[in-house]
């Protein structure tokens, strides 16, 4: 873009807001003479973009980056996890046909699945409207009270061990020999009374990525694990 395009104060906001972020608590005062802008513009800048929250004044009339710019990275974020994610379980599902194969996220006191992959449907990415997966009888809600990143606090005041988790578990000791046994392996896996195998490894701050599907034999869940791990780390971004 030629610079005769630009507009001038778009590009002095800018300025003001990058001029905050590597100065904290700055004054309107400095940021305006660091940057050759007057003071009346200066002030009208940051006043628009307090009002968007871009910048944040305390009682000071000190100077911070506002909510606003770390909700928008944090959206794009998201987005880029979710997007690896639907072709990570999309794969999943070619790798294991049998199996259904879920991404679900710790929201509030909740653990929620956002996408799903089922053998009924294959191929095609569901976006169920409310499942919710127990946090003391399921291996997603296992991973994400043994390896979440986010804050459990919430769902284990909700759903209470005392009155739900005991019944399952029988002692809290058993229940955090389950959580440590998770922590060491990476992997939250339990095989059901049917022989179905369920397995969930952490991902992405407050996802999990779980998987249920027929694996007889210690070899195909080790094997299970395995691309359920590597998936895991894609989804993070870290392959």
């Amino acid at each position: 873009m030629a610079n005769s395009d630009m507009v001038n104060s778009v590009i002095r906001a800018l300025d003001i807001l990058e001029y905050v972020s590597r100065n904290h608590g700055a004054r309107l005062g400095d940021a305006a003479d660091a940057l050759g802008i007057k003071r009346t513009t200066a002030y009208n800048l940051v006043r628009t973009m307090r009002s968007r929250n871009f910048l944040l004044q305390d009682a000071g009339r000190r100077l911070y980056v506002g909510t606003a710019l770390r909700e928008i990275v944090e959206r794009e974020v998201r987005a880029g996890v979710f997007d690896r994610a639907g072709r990570e379980i999309t794969a999943l599902a070619e790798e294991f046909p049998e199996a259904v194969i879920t991404f679900s996220e710790l929201s509030g006191d909740e653990i929620v699945c956002r996408l799903r992959v089922s053998p009924d449907r294959p191929g095609q990415i569901q976006r169920p409207a409310m499942l919710l997966f127990s946090p003391y009888a399921s291996v997603s809600g296992l991973c994400v009270l043994a390896m979440c990143e986010g804050d459990t606090g919430p769902i284990e005041r909700k759903y209470s061990f005392s009155d739900i988790g005991m019944t399952i578990w029988g002692s809290r000791e058993a229940f955090n020999a389950k959580l440590e046994e998770c922590r060491r392996v990476g992997i939250a896996s339990r095989v059901g009374e049917r022989g179905d195998y369920f397995a969930a490894a952490p991902c992405a701050g407050n996802f999990v990525l779980g998987l249920r599907g027929p694996a007889p034999d210690s070899a195909r869940r080790a094997a299970v694990n395995r691309s359920l791990a590597a998936c895991a780390l894609r989804i993070r971004g870290e392959v």
